[in-house]
């Protein structure tokens, strides 16, 4: 059970990478994943965070993101994965808005 967690968790086989999501939240926000802290500096359009990911979008991480900032109008990553806002990806981690 415990190998089927880390697995599948957002930060196994993980690679420099940066995350992005489109929010109006202006600040730094500590949010906790996993064994990392993320750190996401966000300057009122977009909120970015890099570090070792994998290079899918984490739901996990999307919603923690939302429930400090309200809905996201996407999220991705700079390997060219992303969640627009049409998507029913982004719309689940939207359901996490506080």
């Amino acid at each position: 059970m415990m190998l089927g967690l880390i697995i599948f968790s957002p930060m196994a086989h993980a690679k420099n990478e940066t995350w992005l999501a489109g929010t109006r939240y202006k600040g730094q926000l500590t949010i906790p994943m996993g064994n990392q802290t993320l750190l996401w500096k966000c300057n009122g359009s977009v909120c970015r965070v890099s570090g070792s990911f994998t290079h899918t979008l984490s739901l996990e991480a999307c919603q923690a993101l939302v429930k400090r900032t309200g809905p996201l109008r996407f999220f991705k990553n700079t390997q060219g994965k992303i969640w627009t806002y049409n998507s029913k990806e982004l719309a689940e981690c939207n359901k996490a808005a506080r």
